[in-house]
């Protein structure tokens, strides 16, 4: 494999190939960035390459991050510009969706999870103090460890039961009975 040879790789470009897998370049420990927009990998291969390849950005699937980004409320642009500027390159908009801690506590506005359904790698998420009612929209999350949802108005966790990598979850001052917690805490 040529490709394995060239350790010193920084950058890979292959949009609009045929490429089907990053296989080939698993031993590349230089990679930074692999850009595979419209090729024969797999959504899940190429998250799975940014799992074990942590340092690596891996752009892909550039058409639906952009109109996901176009599509966002104000608000949560506002949100994510913390992360990103203004008028985000697709390069930032990766790194974004790779984001594993958001923080948005305190953000009244924010009623709705959705715009997190793009985001894979989260591992910490405080919606603390919004106004968020419902957990679905981050039930693939499959990452999360710590969720703070302290005085928010979820009232039930089951969105979420089968995240297994949960840790902690905060959730003072919420709708959520004791059963429901008592079922969470049982799984």
């Amino acid at each position: 494999n040529v490709l394995e040879d060239l350790k010193n790789l920084k950058k890979l470009y292959i949009n609009n190939t045929k490429v089907q897998t990053l296989a080939p370049i698993n031993s590349l420990t230089q990679i930074e960035k692999i850009y595979c927009d419209n090729t024969e990998i797999s959504k899940e291969e190429s998250m799975q390459f940014i799992n074990t390849h942590p340092g690596t950005l891996v752009i892909f699937e550039s058409g639906h991050l952009l109109s996901w980004w176009q599509s966002l409320p104000e608000y949560w642009k506002l949100i994510f510009r913390k992360y990103v500027n203004t008028t985000p390159s697709l390069d930032q908009l990766a790194r974004l969706v790779n984001e594993t801690e958001i923080d948005i506590t305190d953000n009244k506005e924010v009623s709705t999870l959705e715009p997190l359904k793009a985001f894979y790698n989260l591992k910490l998420l405080k919606i603390k103090s919004t106004g968020v009612s419902n957990l679905d929209p981050i039930k693939d999350c499959v990452h999360l460890e710590t969720l703070d949802i302290t005085d928010t108005k979820i009232a039930s966790l089951s969105p979420i039961n089968n995240i297994r990598n949960i840790k902690k979850i905060y959730c003072e001052k919420t709708s959520l009975d004791s059963s429901a917690i008592n079922t969470f805490r049982d799984l």
